[in-house]
């Protein structure tokens, strides 16, 4: 028996409105996702691990531990796995939001990147660290802790750079950083391993900044790390008059903006301006595909 086309269109549309439907969940839920992995890395030269293995069951209880722990501090690191344990088995891990956040932002980042660490790193390696811009989340199986590390770096510059500024800019962030990486560093500063500060013209333009370490670091490691990450910075982004840069490694992260990006309202610094709503390339990827696939499939039935 031949069905005629309109009989077919009408046996098929239950079937599109639920296909119109599932992409359309996905879609918003891309669309109102918070938080973003800037970077990962899995280095999987340290070792795998399978899983339900020792390891993997160690790392969901760090992770589980964090998102709680995450509610009230914005910084800790566990070490799961004992003297009972094979060494192999014993997962060292930590977070870091950065310090101007609130314990609710901290906690939404830092369960974002517990939940899709080991999707990220789906070969399972025993070592990975995910960089987000509100924090970061490592784990090894080995000891992190502090330890001053420099690599991976991650380095992002504006496209946008000031022409003809005369060297402006990259004497400015340089001055302004090594005047806050020396407050964050100081024996008398009142918040360890950070500072930020606003208020500070260049090329007839205000700038904004900001440095932190990891708390488990000591002064002495804090500035080493922090005057390499200045070198790094001016010479990628400042050096080129680009108007903001960051860079942020394991145990040290700084940034410099024409726009406002912490969120601290104390000692003299003016609260940013709430920044109008940024959609990124993933979710109108993802909008994208739910327009080609509905057109396919209509098409199809024709």
């Amino acid at each position: 028996m031949v069905l005629s086309p309109s009989h077919n269109f009408q046996t098929f549309c239950p079937l599109l409105l639920f296909f119109i439907f599932s992409l359309s969940i996905t879609s918003c839920s891309e669309l109102t996702r918070q938080f973003w992995p800037k970077f990962w890395e899995c280095d999987d030269t340290k070792g795998n691990f399978t899983q339900n293995s020792t390891y993997d069951l160690n790392l969901a209880t760090a992770f589980s531990n964090f998102t709680s722990l995450s509610s009230s501090h914005l910084f800790s690191n566990l070490t799961i796995g004992g003297s009972h344990d094979d060494v192999t088995d014993i997962v060292y891990a930590l977070y870091d939001c950065r310090n101007d956040l609130t314990f609710e932002k901290c906690h939404g980042c830092v369960e974002d990147a517990t939940r899709n660490a080991l999707d990220l790193c789906y070969r399972h390696p025993k070592e990975g660290i995910v960089i987000y811009e509100e924090c970061m989340l490592r784990y090894a199986n080995r000891m992190i802790f502090s330890n001053m590390e420099l690599r991976p770096n991650y380095t992002n510059c504006a496209g946008v750079k000031l022409l003809l500024d005369g060297g402006q800019i990259e004497g400015g962030v340089r001055r302004n950083l090594d005047s806050l990486i020396d407050e964050a560093t100081s024996e008398s500063s009142s918040s360890r391993n950070f500072a930020v500060k606003n208020g500070s013209y260049i090329a007839q333009r205000e700038f904004y900044f900001l440095v932190q370490c990891t708390p488990d670091l000591s002064r002495a490691q804090c500035k080493e790390c922090l005057t390499d990450a200045l070198n790094f910075t001016v010479e990628s982004c400042a050096s080129d008059s680009r108007l903001w840069g960051q860079i942020k490694r394991p145990s040290c992260q700084m940034r410099y903006d024409v726009e406002p990006f912490f969120n601290v309202s104390s000692d003299g610094l003016i609260p940013p301006t709430p920044s109008p709503p940024h959609i990124s390339r993933q979710p109108l990827v993802a909008i994208g595909k739910l327009y080609f696939y509905l057109f396919v499939f209509i098409f199809s039935l024709l």
